[in-house]
């Protein structure tokens, strides 16, 4: 599993500072990325239109429940990124330097910054830690689409959670069927870890 960091506070140390030129190849990369999202939302989002069992089956593996109030919940969280796709440009898209794939710096965050590392440059496009299922978990943070959270396992803070762990909690909360699992990060990514 690999690290996720979703809130940061700016530092004034000056190797974290990122001094480079946002190429084309970066522009390019960003425009892939959100070309793909947008295929992967669509997708889902017809997914919770359609609603057979293939469909419930899926989201219950994924969130541990699959009724009409779940359902619904995700579907405006879903449509709700799709809009934001839309309007999202590679300005909105920061290169840093830092050894993480991607972090937001705040639910409400108007500017809708997504800061991208140097994991989320090598992941691959779809499927498991990829770059799409990345930018669907640093999306779901914002406040008006799911206000999510990465939640961390009882008793420990997010800042001193491993990502193995957080996976763990993620797991944890589909199988004892916790309410917030429809506000944790990495539930919501996993359902958009497809192909």
């Amino acid at each position: 599993m690999s690290e996720k960091i979703t809130v940061a506070s700016p530092s004034r140390d000056e190797n974290y500072i990122v001094k480079q030129n946002i190429t084309n190849k970066f522009k390019e990369m960003v425009r892939e990325t959100l070309e793909k999202q947008r295929q992967v939302l669509l997708k889902r989002k017809k997914d919770l239109e359609t609603w057979q069992a293939k469909e419930q089956q899926e989201f219950k593996r994924v969130f541990g429940i699959d009724d009409q109030k779940a359902r619904r919940w995700i579907l405006t969280g879903v449509e709700k990124m799709i809009l934001l796709n839309s309007q999202l440009t590679e300005e909105n898209f920061k290169p840093t330097n830092e050894n993480v794939h991607a972090y937001v710096l705040g639910t409400q965050d108007q500017n809708f910054e997504i800061f991208i590392g140097k994991k989320f440059v090598k992941d691959k496009m779809t499927g498991p830690d990829s770059r799409v299922a990345t930018l669907c978990h640093e999306m779901s943070h914002y406040g008006f689409i799911f206000n999510s959270d990465d939640v961390p396992p009882y008793g420990k803070d997010s800042l001193h959670t491993t990502p193995i762990e957080f996976q763990m909690q993620a797991n944890s909360m589909v199988n004892q069927g916790t309410s917030g699992v429809m506000q944790n990060a990495y539930n919501i990514e996993r359902y958009f870890e497809i192909d």
